[in-house]
């Protein structure tokens, strides 16, 4: 066999813990019932998935196939869906039935999914979550799966490494291709990096008066370069990843990669804006469904090492007394 193609392979199928692929499915279950669910509660169900003709407010001249076949967009049917797809995301966070509610629940959502007037491109990665939910044993362990067939629901069997690195792709493949499609003047180089500014003055996407950044107008500039320039440069992530994978072998380049751990640099950019998102725009999901990707990035070993490491700052340090008795004890 070539030497590359046995190395891919090896990565591909070694073993590892399953906790990231179910904190995955958790925070996707989580996003959808969050999405969903609001529509619900702020009884806007007829608004934006009803047909004008049973009395919403525009006309679906094509609808999902599921809407279809249970008579149309009418209150009672989107009502219903709706619901379902509430209850399916939970049913999801809970890990029980595995592939197959995954695949259910995707259908539910594209069936609601039927006003582009009223969603987002996080609606897209919502979909190729739930995929990815299909196509990986998301269920392995902190599920109910796991409980009726090991007794314990943490009780989880390991899984191939390759099912951990479709989902961190997809995140790596969605930011570089979303930054060349930034080909304006306002974002790449030449321009004058005003996007983020004008972005943030537009009303449908603030969520409140954001005049005052008219007075850190330099802060956004930089805001909008470091956005570009790192979404453009996703690929290096990836190979920062692939680097870390096989620290056992040498090269300075990877030397370098591992020892300034440009996964972890790269994440906290991405987690930075997210953040700054969320306190400043309406976006629906988006933060939400891109930062479930992001626990993928880290395998269940390094999760653990990181747990021990936050559970150390809060342990109280011994008292001098403490550890002078334990210097005089005699082995």
């Amino acid at each position: 066999m070539i030497p590359w193609l046995r190395g891919w392979t090896d990565w591909a199928f070694r073993p590892e813990g399953a906790e990231p692929l179910a904190l995955f499915r958790i925070l996707v279950g989580l996003a959808i019932a969050v999405s969903i669910g609001s529509v619900l509660t702020d009884g806007v169900v007829e608004v934006l998935w009803v047909d004008v003709a049973h009395g919403g407010y525009r006309t679906f001249e094509r609808v999902p196939w599921l809407v279809e076949q249970l008579g149309g967009p009418t209150l009672p049917v989107m009502t219903g869906l709706t619901v379902a797809t509430v209850v399916a995301s939970l049913v999801l966070m809970a890990g029980l039935g595995g592939r197959l509610t995954a695949f259910l629940l995707l259908q539910l959502y594209m069936a609601v999914d039927i006003n582009t007037h009223a969603g987002g491109s996080y609606d897209l990665l919502i979909k190729n979550a739930l995929w990815l939910c299909v196509l990986t044993p998301t269920t392995a362990t902190w599920s109910l799966d796991a409980w009726i067939l090991r007794g314990r629901p943490w009780r989880g069997r390991p899984v191939p490494a390759w099912a951990r690195g479709l989902i961190v792709f997809q995140l790596i493949l969605m930011y570089w291709t979303t930054g060349l499609q930034k080909l304006s003047a306002h974002w790449t180089p030449g321009g004058e990096f005003d996007a983020l500014y004008y972005i943030l003055q537009q009303p449908s996407w603030q969520l409140y008066d954001l005049s005052f950044f008219a007075w850190l107008y330099p802060l956004t500039q930089v805001g909008t370069a470091v956005t570009w320039v790192w979404e453009v440069t996703a690929p290096v992530w990836l190979l920062a990843l692939i680097y870390r994978g096989t620290r056992e072998k040498g090269g300075w380049l990877r030397a370098t990669f591992n020892a300034w751990d440009v996964r972890t640099i790269y994440a906290l950019v991405g987690i930075v804006f997210h953040g700054a998102l969320v306190l400043t725009m309406n976006v629906g999901s988006f933060p939400m469904i891109s930062l479930a990707f992001y626990v993928c990035l880290w395998d269940a070993d390094e999760w653990r090492s990181m747990g021990r490491g936050v559970r150390g700052l809060f342990r109280r340090p011994p008292s001098r007394a403490t550890a002078a008795e334990a210097a005089t004890v005699q082995p």
